[in-house]
């Protein structure tokens, strides 16, 4: 008999852990993962989207920076219409990325926030996404915050490889409300240069 097609979700998990698992035995430093651009605006607003928006606004995605106030701009988060039952926030970064961890926060001018979450990430920019998953290979639920502004940083079970990230919440406390930023270590293509000279070309 032949041996059982590999199907492009685990080809693409296999994948990771291979690229991982060169990363980490051939450098010579530790990798630091840093915010990753919400915080800062270096994620630009055409680079966010979400399901749905409470308020009038150019792109309410753009107010889910971390540490976002609230002003005449907007209510100091992502707000998710009342009647959004299934909503999502997303990055699309535009090259691929490695991703590690997620800092959330509430709203910044109410008492909303998001209690669970998931994570799904698409590693090439084509938009299918796979769930981050744990050790039981079922979707990581991540426990979210318990007030307006404190941070709470979650850890992935392992680091990514993600082009698009899209938060999925699923509880929430008021209504859906939430500040975020990522976690990383930066391009895929960066990395490879820092550890890997030979691999310039990339």
């Amino acid at each position: 008999m032949f041996p059982a097609e590999e199907s492009d979700e685990e080809y693409l998990r296999d994948l990771e852990d291979q690229i991982l698992e060169l990363l980490i035995s051939r450098s010579s430093e530790k990798i630091f993962p840093a915010q990753m651009g919400m915080a800062d605006g270096s994620i630009e607003a055409d680079q966010l989207s979400a399901s749905s928006c409470r308020f009038m606004l150019p792109n309410c995605a753009d107010q889910a920076r971390l540490d976002q106030g609230s002003g005449k701009e907007g209510p100091g988060a992502w707000c998710a219409e009342k009647r959004d039952w299934s909503p999502w926030i997303q990055v699309d970064f535009g090259k691929t990325n490695l991703v590690s961890g997620i800092i959330t926060q509430g709203r910044a001018d109410g008492n909303e926030w998001v209690t669970e979450f998931s994570v799904q990430y698409s590693p090439d920019c084509t938009g299918a996404l796979l769930d981050v998953k744990d050790s039981t290979v079922s979707p990581t639920i991540f426990k979210g915050n318990t007030d307006s502004n404190t941070k709470v940083t979650h850890v992935l079970p392992k680091p990514v490889f993600a082009c698009i990230v899209r938060i999925l919440p699923l509880e929430w406390y008021g209504s859906c409300s939430m500040r975020f930023d990522l976690i990383g270590d930066g391009m895929l293509s960066y990395i490879f240069v820092r550890h890997f000279p030979v691999a310039r070309g990339l």
